[in-house]
């Protein structure tokens, strides 16, 4: 699926709810996993990824923004230059909360990447 940043490839956002880089995923996951619902992330905002001389500081992919940050099943962070992604989960019925992250393909990541640590309230579920 990809050799690193899975979650530029595909992020549950909720239970039931992935946010995915295109619709033929599906058919990589287990079988638990198909019947959830797939919101299929638009094609990066032109312009809104940050270009830099040196092809060899490039760590990610412009699908770094699909690696947003759940707060929790409503709240979703945002990179806020990605006017089209924010559209799509808004539509959705997400409260997005947009935030600068300007620099996420140098320091090659995104919101859910620099917040693997956090902690949550709650026990473990089983979501299948």
């Amino acid at each position: 699926m990809a050799d690193n940043h899975i979650d530029s490839m595909l992020l549950a956002l909720r239970p039931g709810v992935f946010l995915a880089r295109h619709a033929g995923l599906r058919e990589m996951l287990p079988d638990a996993f198909r019947t959830w619902k797939f919101i299929v992330s638009p094609e990066p905002d032109p312009g809104s990824f940050p270009v830099y001389d040196d092809a060899e500081l490039v760590l990610t992919s412009p699908y770094i923004d699909i690696n947003v940050l759940s707060l929790d099943e409503e709240r979703v962070l945002v990179n806020a230059a990605c006017t089209g992604l924010i559209k799509t989960l808004e539509n959705e019925g997400f409260t997005v909360i947009p935030v600068q992250h300007r620099h996420r393909r140098l320091f090659g990541g995104g919101f859910h990447c620099f917040t693997l640590c956090t902690r949550r309230t709650g026990g473990a579920e089983d979501y299948r």
